[in-house]
């Protein structure tokens, strides 16, 4: 009875404290835009959102602090402040700079902070499953795991963040697969982790007030993918993720495919009108709110599967 009143008052305090963090923050906003972004994102918008969820967060897990896994509650604070310090620099920086931290910069605190997290797995488990459905392997080197983890966490992190380039779409697509991870692991910390979401979303859905920012896309794309590890569920975040990927391949294909014609024609060309994925679509003339239900859908949808198939 003590554990279900602590996450329930855990749950409310974080929902309402971020309610009213997210809504101060919304006033710190950049002063330039990019130009090259659709219309509809050439919006001078606060992207500090990400910090109040993630101190909202870490005052949930100090309430329910008695209640929760040793594991699992550092897996999520190591998640979150590393990986939210790194976009938090980049998101201070924006606010003179439109393109903030430089990609090599960004890139070394992240393999820096990669490394550092899939330490700590590989100290919890000793031994890893890497299970991608047809394929899966044992690694049981820690150097071997430090190598696999840190390629999985650039690629998942990066792809991440480009999903978040849609009005509502990161956080919502971020509580799906914070539910499916409680679904496979029946750890309430998931659930916890929840409310503050949701009191952002509030200020997020379109037409946004506050963005996550790398702050925030960085921290939840950090501690979705080191969950997902952590469970040995790679085949599953790999089938309910697939809107991430999708966002991020787009970019990989049109970045490549732009390079490779302008080598051999002598100018560039391109595959999707702009990449990631939903910037195409917005091109099209596909209005966010289309985007963003359809992408929410079918991330939902790819969940279920992927919980019948494994669970």
């Amino acid at each position: 009875m003590l554990e279900k009143i602590s996450f329930t008052v855990s749950s409310i305090t974080s929902f309402l404290l971020n309610l009213g963090l997210t809504y101060k923050l919304k006033d710190f906003i950049p002063e330039k835009v990019k130009e090259y972004m659709p219309s509809s994102h050439k919006r001078k918008i606060s992207c500090f959102g990400g910090l109040s969820f993630i101190f909202s967060m870490i005052i949930a897990l100090l309430i329910s602090n008695s209640y929760l896994d040793s594991h699992t509650k550092y897996l999520v604070i190591y998640s979150l402040i590393p990986f939210g310090f790194i976009g938090f620099l980049d998101d201070y920086k924006k606010l003179h700079e439109p393109e903030g931290l430089k990609e090599n910069q960004k890139l070394f605190l992240q393999i820096l902070f990669s490394l550092f997290l899939g330490a700590l797995i590989f100290f919890f488990k000793k031994v890893h499953i890497a299970d991608f459905g047809l394929i899966s392997f044992k690694i049981d080197n820690l150097f071997y795991f430090l190598i696999y983890y840190v390629i999985f966490s650039i690629i998942f992190l990066n792809a991440f963040n480009f999903v978040d380039g849609i009005d509502g779409l990161a956080g919502s697509i971020a509580i799906i697969l914070l539910i499916l991870l409680y679904a496979f692991s029946h750890d309430p910390i998931y659930l916890i982790l929840i409310p503050p979401i949701l009191a952002f979303l509030f200020f997020n859905f379109p037409p946004a007030r506050i963005f996550m920012g790398d702050t925030g896309s960085l921290a939840l794309g950090a501690l979705i993918l080191a969950s997902f590890i952590y469970f040995s569920l790679e085949k599953a975040l790999i089938i309910s993720g697939i809107i991430i990927f999708l966002e991020f391949f787009s970019v990989v294909i049109q970045r490549y495919y732009y390079k490779l014609t302008k080598k051999i024609y002598g100018e560039g060309k391109r595959v999707f009108k702009m990449a990631p994925f939903h910037h195409h679509l917005e091109k099209c003339g596909i209005p966010q709110t289309k985007i963003l239900g359809s992408f929410v859908v079918l991330t939902a949808f790819f969940s279920l599967i992927s919980y019948f198939l494994f669970s």
